[in-house]
């Protein structure tokens, strides 16, 4: 499968974009429709992300062995697969909605893990990860992304990076910076640095064999059972 990419603004660049269909979005559906409707239950009002994150933190690393797919709006890459649907793996009696969170904060790990295995092996090397956008809200969801991926993480100062990259094109446009290198270097600012924990990493590396395997087995029973 080749990396998607796309000519830069600046002439002679490209883009690197493989990007997941669904990842913040499957948390922000699990905290309205399961984990908020528990919420309104006990405490008689929904739940917030502090909510879920606090449940998350109380599981262990591998969700005592609960796997999720989180292509709820199918896999993009490198699956590509529009066919593809969510799935909780290996739940029992002794999950509660405190695993599926947490489950579910690592799925969107091992989708980021997958999508910088195939950015290595076309020759470009990661030396570290840079989040930004709602999802860097959450430290712990960073720490995990992390400890998955086996790459320091930094949290980027400004959430909005989009618009900043609008921002500091038009700023060397009209003449405020000589390049854009300039630009970068005075306004853009990293924030906090996650380290990878080893043992965590480690720890990971069944439930991600088993998030793969997941997908490779159930691909065919997507397609047969539309």
């Amino acid at each position: 499968t080749a990396l998607p990419y796309q000519p830069h603004v600046i002439p002679g660049k490209y883009i690197i974009l493989p990007f997941a269909e669904t990842s913040g979005i499957v948390y922000t559906w699990f905290k309205d429709e399961i984990a908020g409707r528990d919420s309104i239950e006990t405490s008689g009002r929904k739940a917030t992300y502090d909510d879920l994150n606090k449940m998350a933190s109380s599981i262990p690393v591998g969700s005592d062995g609960l796997v999720f797919l989180p292509f709820l709006a199918g896999a993009t890459f490198p699956e590509d697969d529009s066919y593809a649907k969510g799935v909780f793996y290996g739940l029992t009696l002794k999950h509660s909605s405190a695993h599926m969170a947490r489950a579910i904060l690592e799925s969107i790990g091992f989708m980021l893990k997958k999508i910088l295995t195939y950015v290595e092996q076309s020759g470009i090397k990661v030396n570290e990860i840079r989040s930004m956008g709602g999802a860097a809200r959450s430290g712990q969801w960073l720490q995990i992304k992390s400890d998955i991926c086996g790459y320091p993480l930094i949290k980027m100062e400004e959430e909005e990076t989009s618009t900043l990259g609008a921002a500091l094109l038009a700023s060397v446009k009209v003449g405020d910076y000589s390049s854009l290198e300039e630009a970068v270097s005075v306004i853009v600012k990293t924030g906090k640095k996650y380290t990878p924990d080893a043992k965590n990493t480690e720890a990971y590396t069944k439930s991600y064999s088993l998030y793969n395997e997941l997908y490779t087995v159930l691909k065919p029973l997507f397609r047969k059972y539309v």
